[in-house]
């Protein structure tokens, strides 16, 4: 599972507005809920997503460290990771995720590849349990039908 309970909203409406062609409220919902979604994908492999300081206080890990977290790499495989830090966290392909959180992306830019492309790897990402059932259900076949 991708999407943490009570969070089915957030996905469901970022995928009808970029369905709809408005990439710009798909990204504003979507973007946030990855490294939630990431997160929580972490915990539910055993791990803890965060640091334990020695004061006491703890502290979130960010989204980079998410993906480089190599159980996060295996469970979504090196090519969704990949494509995932060059979009959201890359300096110089995307930045994405910092760009947006601090409003420096002009409206124009959401209509652009990079943001279309974001929200179709969620849409794939989001996908991606049925399409694995599909295969081991119907193999080979289905590929040659396609």
């Amino acid at each position: 599972p991708f999407i943490p309970f009570g969070h089915e909203e957030f996905f469901i409406k970022g995928m009808v507005c970029g369905f709809n062609g408005d990439f710009m409220t798909a990204c504003h919902v979507l973007i946030p809920q990855i490294e939630n979604s990431l997160r929580y994908v972490a915990k539910i492999k055993g791990e803890e997503p965060s640091q334990l300081h020695g004061d006491g206080s703890q502290e979130r890990n960010g989204l980079k460290g998410l993906l480089d977290n190599p159980l996060i790499i295996e469970a979504f495989g090196v090519d969704i990771i990949g494509n995932l830090q060059a979009l959201l966290v890359d300096k110089i392909y995307g930045d994405l995720r910092n760009q947006l959180a601090h409003g420096y992306v002009p409206a124009g830019y959401y209509n652009q590849p990079p943001c279309i492309f974001a929200w179709w790897l969620v849409l794939h990402i989001l996908m991606n349990p049925t399409a694995r059932y599909w295969q081991a259900t119907y193999g080979q076949e289905s590929e040659a039908q396609t």
